[in-house]
């Protein structure tokens, strides 16, 4: 009896580290998201996602807020903005907010995250960029100047979600409270941005307003980069963003 009694409590201690362990997990995986947008006047609230729209989305809230000088920024400083926001915690305090966010094809997003956040000169430096390579991934001792896509998508699948930078963080946490609850209206696709964003205006209380493209991508495919070992790779990485928004990998059309 007492042996069994012992071995229960060991049991249930284990039981206990592990839910503790997982519970960190999630959290950390939580804090390392990008800030939500909150827009009180239309009583809305975007999920921004970096690397799908978010230039773009940012102005947009920006002239929805009525912000002063928007036209005159540079693009780059629209990320600079402390636009108002609400804590993952906090978000069953605005049941009736529409929520809404964007989701992006895996394989694409991430070869845009290389373009921006790796340069080929080692010598770049810049308030963001620290020898070549984004200061957010400077921690992580895995990228460097002038790296190779492969070795960026090999890098990046050594980085579990709980520790990765929300520039490849998967993205179907970004849509959660901070108990790992889905709370959002609507989720668009980059892939038919314009078209969304009209159902986001016209489901909520949003004015009718026409979505500007203000950072536009190379006109490449992103498949050209590609070989199959890093399509895979990816495929594994991001395999919840891919069953949960239905993306595969697709070959540019001719």
């Amino acid at each position: 009896m007492i042996q069994n009694l012992k071995k229960n409590k060991v049991i249930s201690q284990l039981i206990y580290w592990v839910k503790k362990k997982q519970l960190e997990e999630r959290d950390q995986a939580v804090y390392s998201l990008h800030p939500i947008i909150r827009i009180d006047k239309y009583k809305v609230i975007y999920f921004p996602i970096p690397k799908v729209a978010t230039s773009t989305l940012k102005y947009i809230s920006a002239k929805l807020l009525e912000l002063e000088n928007i036209d005159s920024l540079e693009l780059e400083d629209i990320h600079e903005f402390s636009f108002p926001s609400v804590e993952r915690k906090n978000l069953d305090k605005y049941q009736d907010y529409y929520k809404f966010g964007f989701v992006r094809n895996p394989w694409e997003r991430l070869f845009s995250c290389y373009k921006s956040k790796i340069k080929v000169d080692p010598n770049y430096n810049h308030p963001d960029y620290q020898d070549g390579i984004s200061k957010r991934f400077v921690r992580y001792n895995l990228f460097r100047a002038g790296m190779s896509f492969e070795e960026f998508v090999k890098a990046i699948s050594q980085i579990p979600d709980p520790d990765s930078d929300f520039h490849f963080k998967s993205q179907y946490l970004f849509f959660t409270n901070n108990k790992g609850e889905e709370v959002v209206n609507f989720i668009g696709r980059y892939e038919s941005l314009k078209e969304d964003w009209e159902k986001v205006c016209a489901d909520s209380n949003l004015p009718t307003i026409e979505l500007p493209h203000l950072n536009k991508e190379s006109s490449k495919h992103y498949s050209e980069y590609y070989t199959p070992e890093t399509i895979d790779i990816v495929s594994a990485r991001y395999a919840e963003d891919i069953n949960k928004f239905g993306y595969k990998f697709e070959f540019r059309q001719n």
